[in-house]
């Protein structure tokens, strides 16, 4: 059709115009040309694919023979097949002899591998002896054999047939035991390994690593084993029964400590050598904490084991000493220095503290205080029992041989300790060189309190003066020692030197009211407030007598102790405890009085004049100066009339009328204050009645009220 048409559209093109049908005959002639052309080509093609279905029909006709053939092919098969499957019976006999095929070749190559095992077994064995380097290449191939080893045993031990078994056990048995020889030789170089340990890691650290895996992987493959069976998984129980790989290690490294350890020591005989061989084993602990710890896996922990097996072994060695009762105060600080070097290496490393060191340290530390203590007490006492004299020095103080002695032997131990040790252990040590201190507080004040009053007031000064300087010469002790001690131990060593040195103040101070008791009492002795006051000769006197005898006593021993007592501190103790203490006595001799006036407000103005007496001496400069020094508040004349103000309200007692003091049956508001300054606290104990019977213009009914209402006091 499209040939049709586009023979059309060129005829109407060329009869489009005149010109054009003119040439008609051309036309036409061409046209016949090619149709000839065109019909001869047709024929041609029409020849050309006649022939070729010719060739195809004859392709197929072939194909179709073949394809014949086959068919016969496929039917003999199919007819043999069905005469085979006749002969055997069932598909089951196939699979069995298939079964039984693949058993046979495994059997061959069992076999074959058996005799070639033992080859194998012998070369791995050689190989293994000439070159422990390759440890883990010939443990990584033994491992299977011996796997394969516990696979056939497992085998064996199905069999149910005695004989059989027995047989096949014995066809085994070569091959086993190559295995197993082969297995204590790799044992034995493995072990080797980490009996090697320290001289690997310096030489080979790669043969140490590769040991050290054997030792992991067979681990992991235990634990991983166990926590099958535990999710309820089947596995090998050659695996599951196998060796701690781990603690087998520890304790083959513990064996390999010992031995290095104590070769060491066996060769010390004394407790010098021995030391020396812990420093040395100390360094051995370096080169494991360089070389030995990168070559261990982390969980091992490897350098604290190493330190507590090294400190354990050293410990025990020097156990004897530790025991040795003989042991000199030097030696036991000696070692002391040596645990101290130990730790302080160890806790450098941020490990933790050896328990065996930090015990055997505090044993030897309480060996010390003993042997120093009991030592130290022994000299104490024989120095103090001389009773050495006191002397005057150049300034006029009053003092012995006593501190300096005591101190020699402080010092000297105190210098012993710190050739040993620092820190610490060094403030630990001085503590114990001066706590037989007690011996000479407690000596004393034995001496001071024994009522006998065996002790002079020059002896009182010097004790003053002695436990004085003693305290400055234990609190001087860090400048002695500081340069052993870090910041922190210094401030330690002050506050223990602080605590130590109390008793001393303490002991000086029981001796100044020593001091003012003995000054008192000598008033006491002489009688002077109880014959010159509260009578009515004193009644008469313009002047206070009694007081002034009292003062000029005072000043008597002021003047003497104020030379002799170096400390102006100890010195106004003293001051301040007669002014006190005169008050004490001045209402002691009222109360043993018992008079009554019929002149009360005379009375009060004769207390005045005791009062203004006392006033006078106490707010003196000297004496107020020497009071200041222990006490600033008494640089005030405020305070000191503060003390004597129960003189003050006796006086204003006796001035004030009976109607300021019970009026109508009713004590009065300032009476009742007045009269519980005087009773209310120890001044003049059940002393209500002496005052009630000095003041006789008070009613006895109202004097009665009165002692009522106090007797509680």
């Amino acid at each position: 059709m499209k040939a049709y048409n586009d023979s059309t559209k060129e005829i109407t093109t060329l009869l489009d115009s005149t010109t054009q049908l003119d040439s008609m005959d051309v036309i036409m002639s061409k046209v016949n040309q090619k149709l000839a052309s065109l019909q001869t080509q047709l024929g041609a093609v029409m020849q050309t694919q006649l022939d070729e279905l010719s060739e195809s029909l004859n392709t197929i006709r072939c194909i179709k023979e073949s394809t014949t053939s086959i068919k016969t092919r496929f039917d003999e098969v199919r007819r043999n097949c069905s005469e085979s499957l006749r002969s055997l019976g069932t598909n089951k006999e196939i699979d069995k002899l298939y079964v039984a095929r693949r058993n046979v070749m495994s059997v061959v190559n069992q076999i074959k591998f058996m005799e070639e095992l033992p080859d194998r077994i012998s070369v791995m064995t050689k190989r293994i002896k000439e070159d422990y380097t390759c440890l883990k290449v010939i443990y990584d191939e033994w491992i299977g054999y011996y796997a394969w080893m516990w696979k056939v045993k497992e085998q064996i031990e199905r069999i149910s047939i005695q004989s059989t078994r027995e047989q096949a056990e014995e066809i085994y048995s070569s091959s086993f035991a190559a295995i197993t020889a082969l297995g204590s030789v790799i044992d034995e170089k493995l072990w080797e390994h980490i009996y090697r340990c320290m001289e690997l890691a310096h030489l080979d650290p790669a043969a140490l690593v590769r040991a050290l895996t054997i030792i992991e992987k067979n681990q992991h493959r235990k634990n991983r084993a166990a926590e099958m069976q535990r999710h309820g998984e089947k596995v090998a129980a050659w695996v599951l029964n196998d060796r701690e790989w781990v603690e087998e290690c520890k304790d083959h490294l513990l064996t390999a400590i010992h031995r290095r350890c104590e070769h060491a020591y066996n060769q010390a005989a004394t407790m010098k050598d021995k030391l020396r061989i812990g420093m040395q084993l100390l360094a051995d602990l370096e080169n494991v904490r360089v070389e030995l710890v990168p070559c261990f896996p982390p969980h091992y922990n490897i350098l604290q084991f190493f330190i507590t097996q090294y400190a354990v072994i050293a410990n025990n060695n020097m156990q004897p000493y530790y025991d040795d009762p003989t042991l000199e105060p030097g030696e036991i600080l000696v070692l002391v220095e040596w645990l101290d070097s130990f730790l302080e290496e160890v806790r450098g490393w941020g490990c933790e503290p050896v328990a065996v060191f930090v015990e055997a340290k505090e044993r030897l530390m309480q060996k010390f205080e003993s042997s120093c203590t009991s030592r130290m007490e022994i000299w104490f006492k024989r120095i103090l029992e001389r009773r050495d004299v006191p002397m005057e020095s150049e300034e006029g103080h009053l003092v012995t041989a006593v501190p300096e002695d005591l101190f020699s032997l402080i010092k000297t131990q105190a210098e012993l300790a710190a050739e040993h040790l620092k820190d610490k252990a060094l403030c630990g040590a001085i503590r114990i060189c001066t706590a037989p201190l007690h011996v000479y507080t407690e000596f004393y004040t034995a001496l001071i309190q024994d009522e006998s009053g065996d002790v002079s007031d020059r002896e009182l000064s010097a004790i003053i003066n002695n436990s004085n300087q003693l305290r400055e010469l234990v609190e001087g002790l860090p400048d002695l020692v500081g340069s052993e001690l870090n910041e922190e131990a210094l401030v330690e060593l002050n506050t223990l030197l602080s605590d130590t040195t109390k008793q001393l103040v303490d002991l000086n101070t029981l001796a100044a009211h020593a001091l003012s008791d003995m000054i008192i009492g000598d008033v006491d002795s002489s009688h002077i407030l109880d014959e010159l006051c509260f009578n009515e000769d004193w009644l008469m006197q313009e002047e206070a007598e009694g007081v002034l005898i009292m003062t000029s006593t005072f000043q008597d021993y002021f003047n003497d102790l104020k030379v002799w007592i170096q400390s102006k501190f100890f010195f106004g103790m003293v001051v301040i405890d007669c002014l006190h203490n005169s008050v004490k006595r001045y209402f002691k001799s009222f109360e043993h009085s018992k008079t009554a006036f019929d002149e009360p407000i005379t009375f009060g103005c004769r207390v005045k004049t005791d009062y203004d007496s006392l006033m006078s001496f106490f707010t003196s400069d000297a004496v107020a100066n020497a009071m200041k020094f222990t006490d600033r508040r008494y640089r005030s004349g405020e305070h000191i009339a503060e003390i004597l103000s129960p003189i003050r309200n006796l006086e204003i007692f006796f001035k004030q009328p009976p109607e300021a003091i019970v009026v109508n049956g009713e004590i009065t508001g300032e009476g009742y204050s007045l009269l519980l300054s005087l009773v209310g606290g120890k001044l003049m104990e059940n002393g209500i009645r002496v005052l009630m019977m000095a003041r006789s213009d008070i009613d006895p009914v109202d004097k009665t009220i009165i002692i009522n209402k106090f007797s509680m006091f």
